[in-house]
């Protein structure tokens, strides 16, 4: 019988079970909006760099405002500034290089006027929709995990689903596979075998050597799991061979094909490695688990 932690589908199923620790409570809490607000933070960077831009580079324009008037004549361009208290209007003419350079620089004043309290309010506005924010998860509500796909946000992981999926379903050599884990799954290495054991004793669900489609053909990462604050899948590939040219060009040659497909080193891929005279350790494990904040 394969099972995926001593507590783990329990916990997912009902929510309850093993109560969790008050900072992985909190650490949960914040994963699982930090999708949500990685793009509206990036966002409020975007235009509030935009908003200091401007409100610098308004003050280096020129005094006054722009006034185009069309007449039967043609249209003429007026610099409107105040001169004494009293406002004042000059002709401008498009023809002059001079003329012609403040003209510009009065559109582009002009913009930036009209651009500058939207980009605030822009900013004020995402600013409270962060603190007001509360993240939604079928997870998060009691046999949440019984529900289908259609229950779910896109990218989020159904488990329902995700349980059906086969591992260990690369047809290469499966009599390679003579190691051991807690879970009962048979490995291709020992060092494959340190990390399933790892993520079992985290209760991070996972599968060792699933089917992915990328990029129209099938590939079989080392290990796919399910991260259990953001619920966003990770895939996780050792390379046990980085001292071996050879083995290290298909190797690469598979990095780019994740990267082209979206699964990005750091991001949602997990990379460990060792050579013939540094095997990979527990301490190197968990490293990369807190990097992703899986512990």
């Amino acid at each position: 019988m394969v099972i995926y932690g001593k507590y783990a589908i329990f916990n997912y199923y009902t929510n309850i079970g093993r109560p969790a620790k008050p900072d992985r409570k909190k650490k949960r809490i914040i994963m699982s909006i930090i999708r949500i607000e990685e793009l509206i933070r990036e966002e409020i960077s975007n235009e509030s760099n935009l908003y200091d831009f401007f409100k610098s580079r308004k003050a280096s324009l020129p005094d006054g405002s722009m006034e185009i008037r069309n007449t039967a004549y043609g249209k003429y361009y007026f610099q409107k500034v105040r001169v004494n208290g009293s406002q004042t209007s000059v002709c401008l003419d498009p023809h002059n290089d001079f003329h012609r350079q403040i003209i510009r620089e009065l559109m582009e004043k002009k913009t930036i006027t009209h651009a500058l309290p939207i980009l605030k309010k822009n900013i004020n506005a995402m600013e409270r929709c962060i603190e007001r924010i509360e993240p939604y998860h079928p997870s998060n509500y009691m046999f949440g995990n019984y529900l289908g796909s259609e229950f779910y946000l896109p990218d989020d992981v159904c488990l329902k689903d995700w349980i059906k999926k086969p591992e260990n379903a690369n047809p290469y050599r499966p009599e390679d596979r003579i190691h051991d884990t807690k879970r009962g799954i048979l490995v291709r290495s020992k060092s494959e075998a340190l990390i399933s054991d790892i993520l079992f004793d985290a209760d991070v669900l996972y599968k060792n050597e699933p089917a992915l489609e990328i990029g129209g053909r099938v590939i079989y990462p080392d290990i796919e799991l399910i991260h259990p604050y953001t619920h966003r899948l990770l895939w996780w590939d050792h390379l046990g061979k980085i001292d071996d040219p050879v083995y290290i060009d298909d190797k690469f040659d598979r990095l780019l094909d994740y990267s082209r497909n979206g699964i990005i080193l750091g991001v949602n891929l997990i990379l460990t490695w060792e050579t013939r005279t540094r095997p990979l350790t527990r301490r190197m494990v968990e490293q990369r688990l807190r990097e992703f904040g899986l512990i």
